[in-house]
């Protein structure tokens, strides 16, 4: 409330009074604007919840966790607060609006005397759950936010493919990413005295990335294993300082990585914070 307390010559001088009341909490938390995706993937991504204190540092947390996510505009992502003084509570709306989420790899090239071809098809709102449900498939079953992937190159000598899976909320608590994948590689090609040279490689790999509370909620932390196996057959394969041309070797690996990213609001051209990790591999 200002207070005209006094004119001196062509200047005023005011006091705000200002009556600070009860801290207001959340009480209605809607959404709109999801029609492919789930209600629950928006609502695990909400951190205004009702009956947590109004914050606006949540709002702002929320907004860059939506925006975050690959298949909403990040542009078109609104809050509509709306105070009641009456009951000290604030209603909060979130809008979305659903863009293509899915991606299709297509490329070609020519090295090595000969071509190689690419094709890849990335579904990021992905529902394994509904796999089966032939209803949902649109053209493949979308909604629960999960990623999955299949790759395949092929050319005179070469063929590749792999395919990969991610949950990002595993527990449902946090997100806790989950990610498997298999790929195999086989090179066939003859040598100079025209017999077949061959290799070929598979590897599994399988890994957690947990959202941490502390030092502060942009920390997260991965842990993952992976299996390779080499099968060769007449192609010279490195052992340290020895090379064997016929045979077969197994690596096993365990990966350890803390990163902070804080980058934003758009991860694909982010105007804003940082991407620092430091990784260990046994």
């Amino acid at each position: 409330m200002p207070v005209e307390k006094s004119v001196v010559g062509d200047s005023i001088n005011l006091e705000i009074r200002i009556n600070e009341g009860e801290k207001a909490t959340w009480n209605r938390v809607t959404w709109s604007g999801n029609t492919t995706t789930h209600d629950h993937v928006i609502l695990r991504s909400l951190y205004t919840r009702p009956g947590d204190l109004f914050s606006k540092s949540e709002i702002k947390r929320t907004y860059f966790t939506l925006a975050g996510l690959p298949y909403f505009d990040p542009q078109q992502i609104g809050q509509d607060v709306v105070p009641q003084p009456q009951d000290n509570t604030v209603d909060i709306h979130w809008s979305v609006v659903e863009k293509g989420s899915s991606q299709v790899n297509l490329q070609a090239g020519y090295g090595g005397n000969s071509f190689i071809g690419t094709l890849g098809l990335t579904f990021n709102n992905f529902s394994l759950r509904n796999f089966l449900k032939f209803k949902d498939f649109k053209p493949v079953p979308q909604g629960d936010g999960q990623t999955f992937s299949i790759t395949a190159q092929a050319g005179q000598n070469f063929q590749n493919y792999g395919i990969q899976f991610v949950e990002p909320w595993l527990f449902g608590s946090r997100p806790t990413a989950l990610s498997v994948g298999v790929n195999y590689s086989r090179v066939k090609y003859k040598d100079q005295y025209g017999e077949d040279m061959k290799l070929g490689i598979f590897s599994a790999s399988a890994g957690l990335n947990r959202q941490l509370s502390w030092p502060d909620y942009y920390f997260s932390l991965y842990t993952g294993v992976q299996y390779q196996s080499y099968d060769f057959q007449n192609y010279p394969f490195q052992f340290g300082n020895t090379s064997e041309s016929n045979g077969s070797a197994k690596n096993f690996s365990f990966n350890i990585g803390l990163s902070r990213n804080s980058a934003g609001t758009n991860p694909i051209f982010p105007t804003s914070g940082s991407n620092i990790e430091a990784s260990l591999k046994f």
